[in-house]
C-alpha cells in the first residue's frame, strides 16, 4: 500500500499555535476590560434620611432592603438616621427604594 501525504493548500501561520493563543488572550483581556467598565457605569449611589430609633431598625433595613432588585450595596446608620444605597439604575430607582423602605415602616427622603 502506498501512503499519500496530504499536500493541501493550507498554510500554517508563521507563529503557529502561539499566534492564535496570543490573539485569543488579547481578545479575552479586552472583553474583561469592557465588561468591568460597563459594570461601573451601571451604579448609582443615593443617601436617604430615614428615622430609625434603635439598632433593630437598622438591622431590619439592612436585612430586607438588600433583597430589593438592583441593590448592590447598602449601609444603614441609625445614629445618623441615614441609609446609603448603591444600586443598578437599570433595575430600580430612588422612588422604588423609598417605597420599599415605606413598606418596612420607615419614611425615607432623599438627602440633599
Amino acid at each position: 500500500m502506498e501512503k499519500r501525504e496530504n499536500n493541501s493548500n493550507s498554510k500554517k501561520s508563521p507563529l503557529g499555535d502561539l499566534g492564535v493563543k496570543l490573539v485569543l488572550m488579547l481578545a479575552m483581556l479586552l472583553s474583561v476590560s469592557v465588561a468591568a467598565q460597563a459594570q461601573t457605569e451601571k451604579k448609582k449611589t443615593v443617601t436617604f434620611n430615614v428615622e430609625m430609633h434603635c439598632m433593630s431598625c437598622q438591622q431590619k433595613i439592612e436585612r430586607n432592603l438588600a433583597y430589593e432588585k438592583g441593590v448592590l450595596d447598602l449601609k444603614a446608620n441609625y445614629k445618623e438616621s441615614t441609609v446609603i444605597v448603591t444600586f443598578n439604575p437599570a433595575r430600580t430607582d430612588e422612588k422604588k427604594l423609598a417605597a420599599a423602605l415605606k413598606k418596612l415602616g420607615f419614611e425615607a427622603t432623599l438627602k440633599q
